[in-house]
């Protein structure tokens, strides 16, 4: 073979198989735009294979904490995962997103898809499963949510090269539905890679079958009333049609629920399913209802499938209703929420507080609230602090959300009263006194601490005891065991000087009937006077109070001179004959 011919058997061959994949790429389309414009009875199909097979690789895992998927309390999803962080799409294109729940036997499996809708859309498939279509060009972000978790995915779409049809048809010519029935119409092009644009779709008889209002290759189209009509498909100057004919709508016989009743506890959810019978009943989808939302919530509710959500304690029917219809499902909850004081009671004087303590709660991450029985007694804060308002008793009821609950009872008693038998008191330095409580008049007679305001000037122990240090003031204040308090001022004065006396002359000489006079030599204080003198024998000699001896007879006696400020001293006489 010449090297021409290997060239231009090298080329055929590329120009082959980029045709080949361009087949394949538009047969793609078609069958994610048919999923994307609404599942008919092949899709559900398929979708519910999916699901079979995706619950099997889920049961497949085995979970980390060693229980059975599903037993105990709900597993929480820790993370999300896309099959594709990014996707470059042409408009007119899609794209298929597929979601990883982490771990696979979480209780909740349903994925929520986010799109601006501008520059693309995505619609979801399954529970885990969402197709993306290009509709402009630009750049965004498709996101995954579950439970909190979110993953996302950027889409760059470009524009597309320009194609035209040659030629078109419908994916059917002829339908027969039932009235409520639904079908896709998906416009076919030749050649395969042509682009189609503003497909223009029209019921000749909107109320016998309705189109819709979409201008992509691929619609839904549903059945309305019995009658006939035609869909016509328009592409620039090019047009098809399909026949359809709809017979009278089947009525729903009978619904079914999965379970007829649920055991939960407080914080678990469970799923129920409801089946409509006949299959091609007119109405495929159900109302959800719960007798009591406060016990058993529904949440993320579909066609056919609902989420039960165990609230609080106690009994409520779910019920699904479709065409007149209904099943229904008892649900019991059960508690395990608990929740344990650190004291069940308090006793607090008016205006003063106390914090209500939590041991324990189950589950942990419940919020508590504190309610008071009579907030004229007593208040309680969001946090637990209780305060005395006036005497009386009340009670404290604390709750959790999941709604155990415990009570903290609260006496409320007078305010503490302290009051001392003395108020002041002035020291010498180095002097000491003792406080009194007078025990009447004070709710306690127990003193707790003391304390000095000036422990350089009065010191005090905590029995009351209070010391002199140095001149000045100071205040004692007293705190008892029941928290009354009550103050004590002292006042510190230097230590006077020892008082003294002393006489000119320390003894004398009188005759009988004679007088003499003690004379007062230095004193302290200086200005001290004589208070009194007495005589040791007034038949000797007698003296009066201002020193003056008279001598009666004979003999030797003592006179004791006594000052004002305490000092004495003595004066001996002795009486001569005349």
């Amino acid at each position: 073979m010449t090297e021409l011919q290997w060239t231009v058997g090298k080329n055929s061959l590329k120009k082959a198989l980029a045709l080949l994949m361009t087949a394949c790429i538009f047969a793609m389309t078609i069958v994610m735009d048919v999923g994307a414009a609404g599942p008919g009875k092949e899709t559900e199909k398929g979708n519910e294979q999916k699901q079979e097979q995706a619950k099997g690789q889920e049961n497949a895992q085995s979970p980390e904490d060693g229980k059975t998927p599903g037993e105990g309390k709900p597993i929480t999803v820790r993370e999300i995962e896309l099959n594709k962080k990014e996707l470059n799409l042409t408009e007119g294109s899609t794209g298929i997103l597929i979601a990883t729940i982490i771990p696979g036997y979480a209780t909740y499996q349903k994925v929520r898809w986010e799109s601006d809708g501008r520059v693309a859309r995505v619609k979801e498939l399954d529970d885990k499963t969402a197709i993306v279509t290009a509709m402009s060009q630009g750049t965004t972000t498709i996101r995954a949510t579950i439970n909190g978790k979110e993953a996302s995915c950027t889409v760059n779409v470009v524009k597309a090269r320009e194609i035209a049809a040659k030629s078109i048809s419908l994916s059917r010519t002829s339908l027969e539905l039932k009235a409520g029935g639904k079908e896709n119409l998906t416009v076919r092009m030749e050649p395969s890679n042509a682009t189609i644009q503003n497909v223009e779709w029209k019921s000749s008889d909107p109320a016998v079958v309705a189109v819709e209002d979409s201008k992509r290759s691929t619609i839904a189209i549903t059945a309305m009333t019995k009658g006939e009509a035609t869909i016509t498909a328009t592409v620039g100057t090019m047009a098809v049609s399909c026949k359809v004919t709809v017979g009278e709508a089947v009525a729903v016989q009978s619904i079914r629920f999965d379970k007829t009743s649920l055991a939960l506890q407080t914080g678990d959810k469970d799923t129920l399913t409801a089946a409509i019978a006949p299959s091609d009943a007119a109405i495929q989808e159900v109302e959800w209802k719960s007798s009591a939302p406060a016990v058993a919530a529904i949440q993320d509710s579909g066609a056919k499938m609902a989420t039960i959500q165990a609230m609080g304690k106690g009994e409520a029917v779910i019920t699904a209703a479709a065409g007149g219809k209904t099943a229904t499902c008892k649900v019991k909850v059960t508690s395990t929420a608990s929740i344990t004081l650190k004291t069940k009671s308090a006793s607090i004087q008016a205006g003063k507080t106390v914090t209500i303590g939590i041991a324990a709660k189950n589950p942990q991450q419940d919020l508590v609230t504190f309610t008071s029985s009579d907030k004229s007694i007593a208040t309680v804060s969001d946090g637990g602090v209780v305060k005395g308002i006036k005497e009386g008793s009340v009670t404290i009821t604390v709750k959790t959300e999941s709604g155990a609950q415990a009570a903290f009872r609260v006496k409320v008693v007078k305010a503490a009263t302290a009051v001392l038998v003395k108020r002041s008191q002035t020291l010498e330095v180095g002097k000491t006194t003792k406080i009194q409580i007078d025990a009447a008049a004070s709710t306690s007679s127990s003193i707790k601490a003391c304390s000095s305001s000036a422990p350089k000037v009065a010191s005090v122990d905590n029995k009351g005891v209070v010391t002199a240090k140095k001149s000045g003031r100071a205040t004692i204040t007293v705190t008892m065991q029941d928290g009354a308090k009550a103050q004590f001022s002292v006042t510190v004065k230097k230590k006077a000087p020892t008082a003294s006396v002393k006489l000119v002359k320390s003894k004398g000489k009188v005759k009988v009937g004679k007088k003499m006079t003690i004379k007062i030599g230095k004193t302290v204080p200086a200005k001290d006077k004589i208070k009194k003198c007495v005589s040791n024998k007034t038949k000797v000699a007698t003296v009066n109070n201002k020193g003056v001896v008279t001598g009666k007879k004979p003999g030797k006696a003592v006179i004791t001179v006594t000052m004002k400020s305490g000092a004495t001293a003595k004066f001996t006489v002795t009486v001569k004959k005349k």
